[in-house]
This record gives structure tokens, sequence and C-alpha cells, in this order.
């Protein structure tokens, strides 16, 4: 039973960690094409 607990704590820590860099990801990428958009304006 713990070792299971352990098991899913750690898969959630994986998972948070994947979540983050994932947003950063996400938040790189949008600024990207904010920037073309712009750039494309002018």
């Amino acid at each position: 039973m713990e070792n299971r607990l352990i098991s899913i704590n750690n898969q959630l820590t994986v998972f948070n960690k994947t979540e983050k860099d994932l947003s950063e990801r996400l938040e790189y990428i949008l600024d990207s094409i904010y920037a073309l958009k712009i750039e494309k304006k002018h």
C-alpha cells in the first residue's frame, strides 16, 4: 500500500514538472506568434 502511494506521489511530481515545462513552452510560442503578428503589421 505504502509503495503504491509513493509511486503515485512520484508520478504526480513528474506530471507537475512536465506541466510547468509545457506551460513555459506554450508561453514562448504565444510570445513568438504575437511578435510575428506585430512584425507583419509594420
